[in-house]
């Protein structure tokens, strides 16, 4: 169950349907990002008992973004430099 801080819009589903290959997009960058923070945070010696741990984070999270689609890349995901990011 997921337990959020603020009521959710009714609205939010629809809208995020719509630009769906924009939330995608974003989302994969995050995962990046999340991959990278975890790499960079085994610097500092007071994490250097956790080094595996965030090792198999930076690996799960780029794991997500490297999985190819099950047959080809689908038709509707964008182009590099074709999105338009939704306004808000």
């Amino acid at each position: 169950m997921l337990l959020w801080r603020e009521k959710i819009p009714a609205d939010w589903l629809p809208m995020v349907l719509r630009h769906l290959p924009a939330v995608l997009v974003d989302h994969a960058h995050l995962e990046r990002k999340a991959a990278t923070t975890a790499l960079n945070l085994e610097k500092y010696r007071a994490l250097y008992d956790r080094v595996e741990e965030l090792n198999a984070i930076a690996i799960e999270e780029l794991g997500h973004a490297t999985r190819p689609w099950p047959n080809s890349t689908p038709a509707w995901w964008p182009r590099r430099g074709t999105i338009t990011p939704p306004t808000f």
